[in-house]
């Protein structure tokens, strides 16, 4: 075991968008082997695994100017250094984030190198799938803190990172009163786990379910909600 592997105890800060690279490197290498962001939409990663990151990189550039949208990262100190471990995109949804991501659409791609490591007919899936998603953010959950990803570097996976940046958001809507959401990229029984130790219940629907979903047949895609008290 190496000497950052060793280093449990994180901080919780915002993000700057000088971490950009490092918050979408890590969520390439969190994502390497998953389902759907790595066999799927990446067949060509073993051959291009340096480009993994541009799917990232890309959609958090897109979603950097929603002030609706809260990126978060962990950090440890390491050789007297701040050392990035983990992100998080919560998003604070409502009408006003609606509106913003709407104004959002119309802005221009970011100019990035070709993701290589991508199935270009693959790469959009989740946006694909939007249609298909149930409307179950409504009544006491329509203004709620939604968690959009979560990623800990390999490295430091299994040292409470990922629980830290997921109470920081809980934590905001306790304070405001409102429910708490995830769709959860994990197998059910990751999900139920790790989610559920948390206060998220699942509501037995999934994002990857419906008739000509394109995400039909993926693991994961539990809808989780921890309702406002």
């Amino acid at each position: 075991m190496d000497s950052l592997s060793k280093t449990t105890e994180a901080t919780i800060r915002l993000a700057h968008a000088d971490d950009q690279f490092i918050m979408a490197s890590i969520a390439a290498r969190a994502n390497f082997d998953d389902d759907l962001f790595g066999k799927i939409m990446h067949p060509y990663r073993e051959q291009y695994p340096e480009d993994m990151y541009i799917y990232w990189l890309r959609k958090f550039r897109k979603a950097w100017h929603n002030p609706y949208n809260l990126f978060l990262v962990s950090t440890v100190q390491h050789n007297g250094s701040e050392l990035i471990t983990g992100m998080a995109q919560w998003s604070r949804r409502g009408e006003h984030f609606n509106e913003y991501q709407a104004l959002l659409k119309e802005c221009l791609e970011p100019a990035l190198p070709a993701n290589r490591a991508a199935d270009p007919e693959m790469e959009n899936l989740i946006e694909r799938s939007g249609s298909y998603l149930p409307d179950v953010w409504t009544g006491d959950r329509f203004e709620c803190w939604r968690l959009n990803g979560l990623a800990i570097d390999p490295v430091h996976q299994g040292n409470r990172h990922g629980t830290a940046l997921v109470r920081y958001g809980l934590d905001l809507a306790a304070k405001e009163n409102i429910a708490a959401s995830v769709i959860s990229a994990a197998k059910k029984e990751v999900a139920e786990g790790f989610y559920a130790k948390l206060g998220f219940k699942g509501i037995g629907i999934r994002a990857v379910d419906g008739e000509g979903n394109p995400l039909s047949g993926i693991e994961g895609g539990q809808i989780m909600f921890k309702d406002k008290q």
